[in-house]
C-alpha cells in the first residue's frame, strides 16, 4: 500500500479541530478589542490600564495571535453578544430575587455537579451548575461553572 495515498484525503476531524481553534483565537481577539475599548474610554486608573495590558499580552501569547488574527472584526461587540444571551431583558434592573424553594433547589443542583466533578464527569457538572443559576444568579455558582 503506497502511504503517500493516504495522505491526499483531509482528514475531516483535524479540519473540524482548526475551525475551532479559529474560533476561539476570534473570540479572544473579541475579548482583546473589548479590553482595548474599555482603555480607550478612559474610564480606567492607570494601575487598571497597566492590568489589561498585561492581560491583552498575556492573552496574545496563550492564544498565538499574530497580526493576522485582528483581521477578524465581529460583526457585533462582545459585550452587546453577551448581554443579549446572558443579560437582564430591557427595563429591568436586577435579576428577581429566587424564593427560598428556589435557593434549595438551586443549591441541590449544585452538589450534584459537585459530585459529579469529582467524577470527572465535567460536561453534566456544568449542566447542573447552569441549572442552578437559572434559579439563583448567586455568583458562587458562576465560580464553579
Amino acid at each position: 500500500m503506497n502511504d503517500s495515498a493516504d495522505t491526499t484525503f483531509s482528514n475531516p476531524e483535524s479540519s473540524h479541530k482548526k475551525q475551532d481553534i479559529s474560533d476561539e483565537k476570534n473570540l479572544v481577539v473579541s475579548f482583546i478589542q473589548f479590553l482595548r475599548q474599555r482603555i480607550s474610554r478612559e474610564q480606567c486608573t492607570t494601575d487598571q490600564v497597566e492590568g489589561i495590558e498585561v492581560a491583552i499580552q498575556c492573552l496574545e501569547t496563550a492564544f498565538d495571535l499574530t497580526d493576522s488574527s485582528y483581521l477578524f472584526q465581529p460583526s457585533k461587540p462582545l459585550l452587546d453578544i453577551f448581554v443579549a444571551a446572558e443579560g437582564l431583558p430591557a427595563g429591568v434592573d436586577d435579576f428577581p430575587k429566587p424564593t427560598a424553594e428556589e435557593i434549595k433547589i438551586a443549591n441541590n443542583l449544585k452538589e450534584e455537579g459537585n459530585t459529579l466533578m469529582k467524577s470527572s464527569q465535567f460536561e453534566n457538572a456544568v449542566l447542573k451548575y447552569n441549572e442552578a443559576i437559572k434559579l439563583n444568579k448567586d455568583p458562587a455558582y458562576f465560580c464553579n461553572r
